[in-house]
């Protein structure tokens, strides 16, 4: 009887304070609160000369009076060479609050754009401090990666830039999609209603940007590190994914050809590979080092010089993360795991199939930057948590911080 009570004793004592139960509540407000704050100067911003005309006040999409939303997802209502139906909408629902815009010069409209940027980063943020929470269950790991997707330097250019508007919408839907996925997984909730969410998310988040397609594989890598059983189950579940995935995608590429931005003879494959190698590495430099930003990357002029060393020692580098990376993952899968996400995820834009004229961009990190930042929150995860690599608590407390 002693014993009993004894254990039950030390039940209640080893049981979570209830205060506990809101420290991931009370992170993210506190993390939303920071980016709201930083982002703020963004609200006395004007429009650019660049993509703005073509998104907004040149749009004639947004000033239609009858059958406008029809007309916006028609599937040849291209715009700028891109198809994406929900973000035009979402600027055609600012157009309605802000009205028309005369020119670049207007200094009233330009607020409202700024102000549904914001909020939607807000969103994207917040969507994705939960997909990680509800994936890994560690509010220390959410906060690094929400620390990520809201501060980031690199996300400015999404969130600044009215015509970049695209990538946090289609990061909100993104990320809602893995963790209704998450939810079907683990049956938490009805399995036909969150596999429905599920789809119906990526499917918003493909018509608001076509960089959500490798989300079908995402969710394969999610079935791995949940150790699911690969059985038919198992890939007739992804279909409606894949199926959404290759027709929009389909769509994405005609969109692209339809303004000459898709260009198949201007270099070679071993050149592309090169690019591609020199981007992967030049990405996660940035995602430390954040330093000499730019709204253009150009490619190398190689009608007139050859390929700089610089590119083949970043591909050389390359190939060493992605090796350091199988290895290491093969003890802690969750370098896999992450590594993985960030690598699918920028493999549509490290310019194998060249589109545009740009080598890299800063807005191409905007989802992607979650597969590092999951890493980087787990190592702080624990030294934050075991009593083994508590020595390192102070510098993965101030990294965070930082």
């Amino acid at each position: 009887m002693a014993k009993k009570f004894q254990n039950k004793k030390k039940n209640k004592e080893q049981s979570p304070k209830k205060e506990n139960r809101f420290i991931p509540a009370a992170v993210l407000l506190i993390l939303l609160i920071a980016t709201w704050w930083t982002y703020k100067p963004v609200l006395e911003f004007s429009f650019t000369n660049w993509d703005d005309p073509g998104y907004v006040y040149e749009n004639p999409l947004l000033s239609i009076e009858e059958g406008r939303t029809a007309a916006i997802f028609d599937s040849e209502a291209f715009v700028m060479g891109n198809y994406h139906p929900v973000t035009i909408w979402s600027l055609a629902m600012t157009y309605d609050r802000a009205g028309a815009v005369d020119s670049i010069d207007d200094t009233s409209s330009p607020k409202a754009y700024h102000r549904a940027n914001l909020w939607l980063h807000l969103g994207a943020t917040a969507a994705c401090f939960l997909f990680v929470y509800l994936l890994l269950g560690s509010w220390v790991t959410a906060a690094a990666a929400g620390l990520v997707m809201g501060l980031h330097p690199m996300h400015v250019e999404s969130v600044a830039w009215i015509a970049a508007r695209k990538d946090s919408l289609y990061g909100i839907y993104f990320f809602l999609s893995l963790s209704a996925y998450v939810l079907y997984i683990r049956k938490k909730g009805p399995q036909a209603l969150t596999l429905i969410l599920s789809i119906g998310f990526f499917l918003l988040s493909m018509l608001s940007k076509a960089m959500a397609a490798p989300l079908p594989v995402v969710l394969l890598l999610i079935d791995l590190w949940e150790r699911r059983s690969l059985n038919i189950k198992l890939f007739a579940e992804k279909i409606p994914f894949f199926a959404i995935a290759l027709y929009l995608g389909y769509v994405a590429i005609g969109a692209q050809e339809s303004s000459d931005a898709v260009n198949y003879e201007t270099y070679t494959l071993f050149q592309k590979l090169i690019f591609a190698g020199s981007s992967f590495t030049l990405y996660i430099q940035k995602f430390f080092l954040p330093t000499d930003l730019t709204a253009f990357y150009p490619y190398p002029n190689l009608e007139t010089d050859v390929m700089p060393t610089g590119y083949y020692i970043r591909t050389l580098i390359t190939i060493g993360i992605l090796g350091a990376a199988f290895w290491l993952g093969r003890k802690h899968r969750i370098i896999w795991l992450g590594m993985g996400f960030f690598l699918l995820m920028l493999l549509l834009v490290l310019q194998l199939l060249t589109v545009g004229s740009a080598v890299m961009a800063d807005r191409y990190t905007y989802v992607p930057f979650a597969g590092l930042a999951i890493i980087l929150g787990w190592l702080m995860d624990k030294a934050v948590r075991e009593v083994k690599w508590k020595k390192y608590q102070p510098l993965a407390i101030g990294v965070l911080v930082i």
